[in-house]
């Protein structure tokens, strides 16, 4: 396989203990999204406006044997293309500094090949899930729980009773959508005599309801899968469990990102769910995750589509104790050195 990068910066892609298995240096061809500008006039005599994005540009047509590595924002909007890959979860080195990127992140398009053991050979062992190494990262402590969806954070997640194909019933953070075209999440949840949170306002979530796991634990399932075990008060404040029910626009798909258009989604995440319109997907669609998100690092949602009013994106960021959140806007007018990474300061 030929892989040609259209980022306009080197590409390093490493694999689970950090090794790099494939460097790429840029091709001097970079895919882009057409990027439009609404201005909405001037607050405090600085000019405001909106973005919103469109199709990918600078794209080349599919070939055999060709795999394209683009931003992730470019991806988001390359949702039919299996040959189209974005850089994975970022990896950091001993000071916290981008050093590369787990893998590489697909389409919804992209359909993995199963291999075909042999009689020479042992088939191939699944590979360790990315959740459970998370899971033992964290194991012990407790971590704050959060939604959020479209620049509103929540405290805490609904966790409601879902029935299994067996007929079994438990508690679970419940993502994504069932359907052709769509994958619904779970990440139980197990109570172990702590109380339920109750949401504490008006309004709840869109896709929310039941009870609400506020403070919790990783662990694991019996399959090495991640689950949460409620606690009742946090031991930490580097870390925080997100759940990120981001919405799309209509006719179109979303990201998650870093804080700039070349860093990957810096969360590590435990699982992922997909949202979609129309039969099979066909008019549209996009992820939801829930994820482990460090300290005072950025990150953020896009949106693609008619937006009809809404922004293109929304930033957030962990400051220990809550999930601060802003758009693109409100961080250029904004003096606070949390969102520093978003400005491209950092």
């Amino acid at each position: 396989m030929e892989f040609i990068n259209l980022t306009p910066h080197a590409v390093s892609i490493r694999n689970e203990a950090g090794e790099e298995v494939l460097a790429l240096p840029p091709s001097g061809e970079v895919a882009r999204v057409a990027e439009q500008r609404e201005a909405l006039g001037l607050l405090a005599g600085i000019e405001i406006s909106r973005a919103s994005y469109g199709a990918a540009e600078g794209l080349p047509e599919p070939r055999p044997g060709v795999a394209y590595i683009v931003s992730a924002l470019v991806l988001a909007a390359c949702q039919d293309r299996p040959d189209v890959f974005a850089p994975g979860p970022a990896v950091r080195d001993a000071e916290g500094r981008v050093v590369g990127a787990r893998g590489l992140s697909a389409s919804a398009a992209y359909v993995a090949p199963t291999p075909e053991p042999t009689p020479e050979t042992t088939p191939t062992p699944e590979p360790t899930d990315k959740a459970a190494d998370t899971a033992a990262s964290y194991e012990g402590a407790a971590l704050r729980v959060f939604t959020v969806a479209r620049g509103n954070v929540y405290e805490g997640a609904a966790a409601p009773e879902v029935t299994l194909a067996s007929g079994a019933k438990i508690s679970a953070v419940v993502i994504g959508e069932e359907g052709r075209g769509r994958k619904r999440g779970l990440l139980p949840v197990e109570w172990r005599g702590v109380e339920p949170g109750k949401f504490p306002g008006m309004f709840t979530p869109v896709g929310e309801s039941g009870p609400r796991v506020c403070v919790a634990k990783i662990g694991q399932s019996r399959a090495g899968k991640p689950k949460l075990l409620a606690a009742d008060a946090p031991t930490t404040s580097e870390y925080a469990l997100v759940v990120l029910r981001t919405p799309m626009g209509y006719r179109g798909g979303n990201g998650h990102f870093g804080a700039q258009d070349d860093v990957p989604f810096p969360g590590e995440i435990l699982v992922e769910g997909v949202i979609a319109q129309g039969a099979a997907g066909r008019m549209g669609s996009g992820e939801q995750l829930v994820a482990v998100l460090p300290r005072g690092v950025v990150f953020r949602t896009e949106y693609y589509g008619r937006l009809y009013g809404w922004p293109g994106a929304h930033f957030y960021v962990f400051d220990g104790e809550r999930i601060l959140a802003a758009t693109r806007e409100e961080i250029e007018i904004s003096d606070d050195p949390i969102w520093d990474a978003a400005r491209g300061n950092a």
